[in-house]
């Protein structure tokens, strides 16, 4: 693709990159590194992961691309969403590449409970 072409993966150029942390916004994109296996104490801890991420280093099916977003798990939850067939834990770090980082697509806000996630007053884990 044409933002992996054009991704500067130098060391400071990566360095460089803006980081935004939304807790809670599970965000769309190809996985870099699972989440599985990838624990961080915190929402920063994962930002720099992405940052620190050299594309190749990585076994898998997007090895070569870089990472220019990320989602967490917190630490203190204990299950989270992300739109696979696995189970997420607290800590869980998603390294992610998506092609429109300045637009990107969120997949869900917070838990499956929380407010505006009920649907005629049953919340996601009573249906």
């Amino acid at each position: 693709s044409r933002t992996a072409r054009e991704f500067d993966a130098s060391y400071e150029a990566r360095m460089q990159q803006e980081v935004h942390i939304e807790y809670g916004a599970s965000y769309d994109g190809l996985a870099v590194m699972w989440g599985i296996g990838n624990k961080h104490p915190s929402a920063e801890s994962c930002a720099n992961a992405c940052k620190n991420h050299k594309p190749g280093t990585i076994p898998g099916p997007f090895s070569k691309l870089p990472c220019n977003t990320f989602t967490y798990c917190p630490i203190n939850v204990n299950i989270c969403f992300e739109p696979d067939a696995h189970t997420h834990h607290g800590g869980d770090c998603w390294l992610k590449f998506t092609e429109v980082p300045e637009k990107i697509e969120v997949n869900q806000r917070f838990d499956n409970n929380f407010p505006g996630t009920t649907r005629v007053g049953v919340k996601y884990s009573e249906r």
